[in-house]
Formats: C-alpha cells, structure tokens, sequence
C-alpha cells in the first residue's frame, strides 16, 4: 500500500540484499579457505588485500540491520573505513538527486572544512592522492585521498575523503582502496536509489489522494453549490411570501441535506481508507482490517478469501479495491438484513482480477433500489476506473452478488 510501498522500497533489508547480490563472486572467494589465515602472535583473523571489503562489508551490513532507523551504521562505516586504511580523518558524502554532495559522517567535524576543500578537487594520482590542492605542500605530513563513488551505470553516489599520514598512505596498495571503494559504491547507490525510490512514491501517493478528493468530495461539493444557487432564487427577498414556491425549497433543501450527509460520507471513508492503506502492510492486511472493522459493528459473520498476491496490482489498483470492498460490505451491513458475507479476490489464467462479495440477505429488487442507489454508483464508478465491469447477480447464498471484473495496469502494461 502507499506508505508501505514507501517503507518496503527504503527497507534496510532490500539495501542489504542489493549490496550483498552485487558482490555475491567476492562471498563465493570466502568460502575458499586457502584464501584467509591467522596471524601466529595474536590469532585475530588475516584477511588479504582483496577480501578487505568483504569483511567492511560484513560488518557495515551488521550495522545497518541492528540500527535501521539511525545514522549510527555511517559512522561505523566511516569507523571502519579509517580503521582499515589507517586514516587519521574522513568524511563521506552521498550525492543527492540534484548532484550535489551531502555529508553523511565525518570522524573528526574539527577538520570538515579542510576535507570540504577537496569536494571538487579532480587532479588525483593513481593511488587517489589530490594533487596540489589549495596550496598544500609537497612535503606535507599528509595525503587526502579523493574516492569517487558511482553504481553500475557510472552516475555518481558518494564521495569518500580521508586524511592519511604519508606514511601510511604510502603503504597502502591501489588494491585495497578499491576493495573499499567497490563495497561502499553499493551500499551509497542502493541508498541513493531508494531515496529517489521514495520520492517517486511521495509524488504518487500525492497525486492519488488529491484524484480520489477531485472525483468524490470536489464534484459532491460542486453539486451543493449549484442547489444552494437554485435555493437562493426561489427565496429571493424581492420577492413576496405568496410567490415564493415552499414545495420547491422544500425539496432542494432535502437534497442539500442528502447530499451532505453523502460528503460527509464520503469523507469519512476517504479519511479511513489512506489511515488503513499509510498503517498498513499491503492490501491483503488493510481488506482484513476493513473486515475486522465492519464485524465490530454488526453480527454478520464475513469470510475473506484473497488469493491476490502482492505484486499483482499497481498502488492506485489497491486503493479502487479497497473502496469497492469497503462500500460492498458497508452497503451489506446496512441494508441486506444478512447473517453471512463471503469476500473472494483471484486472478484468472487470463491475468484477470475478480473482485466477488457474495451475502444471504435478502436481496436487491426495485423496493431496495435507492437505498442502494449511492453506492451502487460509487463502486460503478471505480469499477469504470479501473477499465473494468460492475455486475449486481443472485448469489448462491440466497441474496445478492457484488462482481467487479478488470484486468490490472500491470498485465495490460506489458
């Protein structure tokens, strides 16, 4: 659903899975044991210069998994970083949407404007030293070393900055800076994916909610204006008492009343729908949840089937569904005088999705008419939205069968 669209494109989980599918042949080279030994004088594990980054990576992905909502896992990547290439300072920076550098972490914020400098320093030597930055002296005690990050299609991710002492730096092999580089690019550009991921979804629940206002309260809204206009002429005060038409006032105002209370109505609904599709999982917990609500309210026993699986509908598609089952259900509460409901969502050979309420009660004839008339044209209504069909059957239970027919963007799409 929307917000959990959101939640499950920025999960921690999905980075973890990019980053380790990206550098599945390095984890294959782990299982090798004659890749790794132990140092004799203090057993700690040694790792060979081109397996470094697996185990940064190992541990930065440990960080990120056991601190999902803090800022924590940067600095220990960062930690780690200048640990392992014996740094006395660094700074990483990831590079937003608009291409421009943010800083993420830094070790030492005491340093953050000499690092800043060589932001968009682009003369480097073969081992990542800036050369002849600012007037930096040859002989100075210390190298920055610029590591530019990018995904796999060569646009930019992240900036790694880190002031090492010459004679560290000097020990350290071109081998073992791009081992770092190589597991950092993975990690900064499936972030930087699921922030534009984010931003993607924001725009779409935004331009979902302001539709879904525009076709239910925006047109109920313009309806009143134009009774209240008419009310306004037939009580115009020029005119006398005898030739004011009382049946007529009468009448627009019982619309305007009806028609209030289906805005209302309306909003409500709206408000309950985004609250259940923003606290949500998917749709398969937000129809449970509807269930749930509407079974707390009356003693009709409801039975859900949802054979839908996740992927099977576009976000908009689940919002339709969510209301045409809401206003079946609420409709069968109301006025079918039902003890059983069944609930069934599938997709056929044919990739077609069928939406089915099926109840005991007593059925639709022409003296059920109007009271079922509003939300017979709201679930109409968004069944014509989703380029599908809207059906009112005799059900097998004995009453009436609500089927909605139609075949998903995602299958029409393709």
């Amino acid at each position: 659903m929307l917000s959990n669209y959101i939640k499950n494109t920025l999960s921690l989980p999905r980075i973890v899975l990019d980053v380790f599918n990206r550098n599945n042949d390095d984890y294959d080279k782990v299982n090798n044991i004659n890749n790794v030994s132990f140092d004799s004088k203090n057993t700690d594990l040694v790792i060979p210069p081109q397996l470094k980054h697996i185990h940064f990576l190992n541990n930065t992905l440990s960080a990120i998994i056991e601190n999902p909502n803090s800022s924590a896992p940067f600095d220990f990547i960062l930690k780690d970083i200048t640990d392992i290439l014996k740094a006395e300072v660094g700074a990483l920076f990831l590079i937003t949407e608009s291409g421009n550098p943010e800083l993420i972490s830094i070790t030492d914020q005491s340093q953050y404007e000499l690092l800043k400098k060589y932001l968009n320093q682009l003369s480097i030597d073969s081992n990542y030293n800036a050369i002849e930055v600012h007037n930096q002296e040859i002989n100075s005690s210390f190298d920055v070393k610029i590591i530019r990050m990018s995904d796999n299609k060569l646009i930019p991710c992240g900036v790694l900055l880190l002031k090492i002492p010459k004679p560290n730096s000097s020990n350290l092999s071109t081998l073992e800076i791009e081992s770092i580089k190589h597991a950092l690019s993975g990690i900064l550009s499936s972030i930087q994916q699921a922030d534009m991921s984010k931003r993607s979804a924001l725009h779409e629940e935004r331009s979902l909610i302001a539709r879904e206002l525009h076709d239910s309260l925006a047109q109920s809204l313009s309806y009143l204006k134009i009774q209240v206009s008419r009310l306004q002429s037939l009580i115009n005060p020029d005119l006398s008492k005898e030739n004011i038409d009382l049946t007529a006032v009468s009448g627009i105002a019982e619309e305007l009343r009806t028609n209030l209370n289906i805005s209302y109505k309306q909003l409500r609904e709206l408000i309950t729908t985004f609250r259940l599709t923003l606290n949500s999982e998917n749709l398969a917990q937000a129809l449970e949840d509807s269930v749930e609500e509407f079974e707390n309210k009356c003693s009709i026993s409801f039975s859900l089937d949802n054979r839908l699986a996740l992927i099977d509908l576009a976000v908009d598609e689940e919002i339709q569904v969510l209301q045409i089952v809401r206003e079946a259900i609420s409709n069968i509460v109301r006025h079918s005088q039902a003890n059983l409901a069944e609930i069934t969502l599938s997709k056929d050979s044919q990739n077609k999705i069928s939406i089915i309420i099926d109840d005991d009660g007593i059925g639709m004839d022409e003296s059920h008419t109007n009271n079922h008339r509003h939300g017979m044209i709201i679930m109409q209504q968004r069944a014509h939205d989703l380029g599908g069909k809207f059906r009112v059957l005799p059900s097998s239970l004995g009453g009436s069968q609500i089927k909605v027919t139609f075949l998903t963007k995602n299958k029409r799409e393709t």
